[in-house]
């Protein structure tokens, strides 16, 4: 794990960005992107890895809210996009019948808050069994909501 606190408007956003399109595994090959960079004289030992690993990103910009009910609702929707990212997933034989039903409810923002809460461990199994490989996961602006929470009097909820 790699935590980078950087003071506000440091790059972290467009750091996170960069490291998603050069390591996702996905139809499109993003390597013009890098072709101009030093990365791209590196040789072998990192250009093996573009585009190796399913990636997880979660960007929790907007959801700063007034009230637990509102944070709630709007960290379940930033899980849902990802889900829906990824929802390829569901056409796959590695997911059994009530994963796949659970899966559709975080999508359609229908599961029960326990879902949500193992969401992202769930999502990482599912993309580590479907590629055989290793899951990226990147947050952004993890601190928006927990800062949001303290501020306005529902921080032990946020850390439930």
């Amino acid at each position: 794990m790699l935590l980078l606190p950087r003071p506000r408007r440091f790059g972290k956003s467009l750091n996170l960005s960069m490291l998603r399109y050069f390591f996702e595994k996905n139809e499109d090959d993003n390597s013009n992107l890098f072709s101009d960079l030093k990365i791209a004289n590196t040789g072998s030992r990192y250009l093996e890895k573009m585009g190796q690993f399913p990636v997880i990103n979660l960007d929790f910009k907007g959801s700063r809210a007034n009230n637990w009910e509102l944070a709630l609702q709007r960290l379940k929707r930033t899980i849902s996009v990802e889900f829906q990212r990824h929802s390829y997933l569901l056409e796959s034989d590695n997911l059994l019948d009530y994963e796949k039903e659970e899966y559709k409810n975080i999508m359609a923002l229908k599961a029960e808050q326990t879902a949500y809460e193992f969401a992202l461990e769930n999502l990482s199994r599912y993309l580590k069994e479907y590629y055989q490989q290793n899951v990226i996961i990147l947050i952004d602006e993890y601190d928006e909501a927990v800062q949001a929470a303290y501020l306005n009097n529902y921080y032990d909820q946020m850390l439930m």
